[in-house]
């Protein structure tokens, strides 16, 4: 599920402009639903992405479109032979009988025909919600650890197989990434660089041919194993 805010339309002052909210925000018609209101009337709904929200359009009185976010009723994943779909469900306004309807967060043949790129114009969780602003902050750890595990692993293959062997894996690197600094706090050590090279083995170690390393008081660095020799012995 992306956490992530839809482009705008216009925005020329940038991120500043982003910030404040001086920007023309991206509108897209996704869906049009039948809605059974308590006198047993029928109504057409016609809902919209704006800014990356579901919302329910209407038109004012001069012609203008009038876009009313939805509130989120939650999140739904489910499963099919090809994988899993996202859908969500969102509570209509009081003046509709605060129905819950049903919207698909992928992309089909139908938005295909109408060149509509939903899953670039809606977002399950926009970013005008609370929950939005509760996750976001969490995707540069996440995307860091991930960046760690990514490269730690050989020519890139996973390390595991199956993904509940993976997401051990994956707990096992941030709780040794957690460790780290808790220990070296423990210890006393400085947690610069100073303190990481301080906390590598004896054995482990070889001299740093480097004034400025010297200056720094790192005068040793881990020494990385090599297979160099091995090869040579073989192709002899």
């Amino acid at each position: 599920m992306p956490i992530v805010g839809v482009h705008a339309k216009k925005n020329p002052e940038g991120g500043e402009g982003r910030r404040a909210g001086r920007y023309t925000p991206k509108t897209a018609d996704t869906d049009t639903v039948t809605v059974c209101l308590p006198h047993r009337a029928e109504v057409m709904v016609h809902l919209s992405a704006y800014d990356g929200a579901l919302s329910l359009k209407q038109l004012t009185e001069t012609g203008e479109p009038h876009y009313e976010p939805l509130a989120v009723t939650r999140p739904q994943r489910n499963s099919n032979k090809h994988g899993f779909r996202w859908y969500g469900y969102y509570t209509l306004p009081e003046s509709l009988g605060k129905k819950e309807v049903s919207v698909r967060h992928h992309q089909n043949a139908d938005d295909d025909a109408r060149d509509l790129n939903r899953t670039e114009n809606l977002r399950p969780i926009p970013e005008s919600s609370a929950a939005f602003a509760r996750l976001h902050v969490l995707r540069p750890d996440a995307e860091s650890i991930n960046r760690g595990i990514e490269d730690s692993l050989f020519i890139n293959r996973a390390s595991a197989k199956g993904w509940r062997r993976q997401m051990v894996d994956l707990l096992s690197h941030a709780r040794l990434v957690n460790a780290r600094p808790l220990q070296s706090k423990a210890a006393g050590r400085s947690r610069g660089l100073r303190g990481l090279l301080r906390s590598v083995p004896e054995g482990l170690t070889t001299r740093v041919p480097n004034r400025r390393a010297a200056r720094l008081g790192c005068g040793r660095r881990p020494r990385i194993p090599s297979t160099l020799g091995t090869r040579r012995r073989l192709v002899a």
